[in-house]
């Protein structure tokens, strides 16, 4: 938080310190370093005083009857939750009028609908459609699956006055619900991209060995996916002394069956010193996904530590301008790219116009509402 002339209430549940060492959290933080950037403040918190049974309860009707409509189901902990969201926050926005709402996980819908009852200024910067992360998708709240669930996300995405897209998949579907979505691409804040770019420099003019870098969470069902799919794929491959893999992270040692022993080494939860050791001297890495999110923000961060990256084209969504990423469609291809000896790729660079145009927004609504 900073105490500047425009301040913003925000919500992120990445906002906490604990959340930086994965992609929502660096996202998080790559928001803050551009209101900082521009001067704008940001608040994470407030306290007000619990709402009464009888408020709760209009609040819920109110919510679940009138548009936009927030689907509550039927556990009464998450009603009182929903409702009490909402309040809690339409009792901010009546006290704070000038305030503008910047939100980064647009499933929560009680606080957008509380920020459009109120006419405060709203500002969506999702990390993704948040209903598709779970599996089956659903709404995390009310259980709704799809499609009303997207549907629901989409709309409520759209009350925003702006919406800065993570990616232009995600702006083109919000468009064709009639919204203006911008774009503003991930790019690694200036913590990460330090450490990333004491890599890069190890890197350059070195002589990478023969390892390919496959870095994922078994405990995420689409990563799961995605390796047992690469699993197949690698075993396709013919034996090659070009190349071998070293596979890491969280519950990884669970599919070390599914791989041929011959060109894989498994290291279960990487520590971060033996992590930096394998991406000085690796010759390129793997993201291989056939659902979920994508590889929004680790791509960017490898292309900033100066390796190559091989995806698959779901992974490689939004990221087909990147210099340094190669995209293969099946196991010849993967293996020509995995033999290869491929350049050092250029530094990536942010989207400065976009963070304008951000800042822009946020200026305007806090001005207009004044």
């Amino acid at each position: 938080m900073s105490d500047n002339s425009v301040t913003v209430l925000r919500s992120s549940a990445h906002a906490h310190p604990q959340w930086r060492n994965c992609g929502g959290g660096r996202r998080s933080e790559q928001i803050e370093e551009i209101l900082s950037r521009h001067s704008i403040g940001w608040i994470d918190e407030f306290s007000n005083a619990p709402a009464s049974r009888v408020h709760l309860f209009q609040a819920a009707i109110r919510l679940r009857f009138t548009r936009p409509v927030v689907r509550l189901g039927r556990k009464r902990n998450v009603i009182r939750y929903l409702a009490g969201d909402y309040l809690r926050h339409l009792d901010y926005f009546k006290k704070n009028p000038t305030t503008v709402f910047l939100v980064e996980e647009c499933i929560d819908f009680a606080r957008l609908r509380a920020a459009h009852d109120a006419q405060v200024g709203i500002i969506c910067c999702p990390h993704n459609f948040e209903t598709l992360q779970l599996d089956p998708p659903r709404d995390f709240y009310s259980g709704e699956g799809m499609p009303g669930c997207l549907h629901r996300e989409v709309m409520f995405t759209n009350l925003g006055n702006a919406v800065f897209c993570i990616s232009r998949e995600e702006q083109w579907l919000l468009t064709q619900y009639g919204s203006t979505a911008d774009f503003l691409p991930y790019f690694p804040p200036t913590a990460e991209l330090a450490k990333l770019s004491a890599i890069r420099a190890l890197r350059t003019g070195g002589r990478p060995g023969n390892g390919i870098l496959v870095v994922a969470s078994g405990a995420n069902a689409r990563n799961l996916e995605g390796l047992v799919e690469l699993a197949k794929l690698v075993a396709e491959l013919p034996h090659d002394d070009d190349y071998h893999l070293h596979i890491g992270g969280f519950q990884t040692e669970s599919l070390r069956s599914r791989f041929p022993a011959d060109r894989c080494t498994f290291y279960g939860e990487i520590p971060q010193a033996t992590l930096a050791e394998l991406m000085v001297g690796c010759k390129a890495a793997i993201i291989h996904q056939t659902s979920g999110a994508g590889a929004l923000t680790r791509i960017p961060e490898l292309l900033s530590a100066g390796i190559p990256v091989l995806a698959s084209p779901h992974a490689a969504r939004s990221g087909h301008h990147l210099s340094g990423l190669y995209i293969y469609n099946d196991a010849t291809e993967l293996h020509s790219l995995a033999r290869s000896r491929l350049p050092l790729p250029p530094m990536p660079s942010p989207d400065r116009a976009a963070e304008e145009r951000l800042a822009a927004a946020i200026r305007r609504l806090a001005v207009c509402r004044q």
